[in-house]
């Protein structure tokens, strides 16, 4: 029988596979590890170095190998067998090099991830990691898990899944597939919104909303304000358009009939 541990980058995702997230598992602070560092100045924000990032795992794990209840440490280093890693395109190139050389020190074993077998799920092109870039650095800074030299060096394999549960329809399972892909041209926009039948008289605006709760509640109380002010109209949810390689949703609010 195997000991495996289930852990992903949010609490919502981690939920819904009954796993704990990425930080609670690895007991850090939700700001840690991230790839800009704080430095007073916005537009001069710097990029943490790698080395940084490795040394701050091999603290946490020594800390936790130091720890005089040794129960967490034992499980750790001889327990676990397997660690599934859920919606995997939201962990960061820090979070996936920290994972790395955290269980390389927990385990003292420096193949990667210590030795640990480690299970991957997810699709590279949907939710990124929610990093942000320094607005002046000395190049582009790595973002992604499988930029990391801990994910090629892992030699993983990749089995894909190819049967779809959610959707039947087999047009509007092209079309997802489309706009997994990035291409959102006006057919698809035009077959969508013909769905909407006597729901929607018309489309009146485009929003850009961040992947984040409080910038999404500030989006949608300036839409209802102006709403207000406007013509009483009410807004409603339409539906989420993403783009890869941005780190947020273009969302279209339509108008209620």
């Amino acid at each position: 029988m195997y000991t495996f541990a289930v852990i992903s980058p949010t609490k919502v995702a981690a939920a819904l596979v009954g796993g704990v997230t990425y930080h609670a598992f690895l007991h850090i602070e939700s700001g840690n590890s991230t790839t800009v560092t704080d430095t007073g100045d916005e537009e001069y924000a710097s990029v943490r170095p790698e080395h940084v990032v490795r040394q701050d795992a091999i603290d946490n794990a020594t800390k936790v190998a130091s720890d005089p209840d040794k129960q967490r440490y034992l499980f750790l280093k001889y327990g676990l067998r397997i660690l599934f890693v859920d919606e995997v395109s939201m962990l960061s190139h820090d979070q996936m090099v920290y994972l790395d050389h955290y269980f390389r020190t927990i385990r003292q074993n420096d193949l990667p991830f210590g030795g640990l077998q480690v299970c991957l799920c997810g699709d590279a092109l949907q939710l990124p990691p929610l990093v942000e870039q320094p607005k002046k650095p000395a190049g582009r800074h790595p973002v992604y898990f499988f930029e990391t030299i801990s994910f090629l060096s892992g030699k993983f394999g990749v089995l894909y899944l190819t049967e779809i549960h959610r959707q039947k329809n087999p047009i509007f399972t092209l079309i997802l597939n489309m706009m997994r892909d990035g291409i959102c041209n006006q057919d698809i926009c035009d077959y969508i919104n013909s769905k909407w039948g006597d729901k929607v008289n018309k489309i009146c605006a485009l929003r850009v909303l961040y992947a984040l709760h409080q910038q999404f509640d500030e989006e949608m109380a300036e839409l209802k304000e102006l709403d207000k002010n406007r013509c009483g109209w009410e807004y409603g949810l339409s539906f989420f358009l993403y783009f890869k390689s941005d780190s947020f949703y273009k969302t279209i609010c339509s108008r209620k009939s």
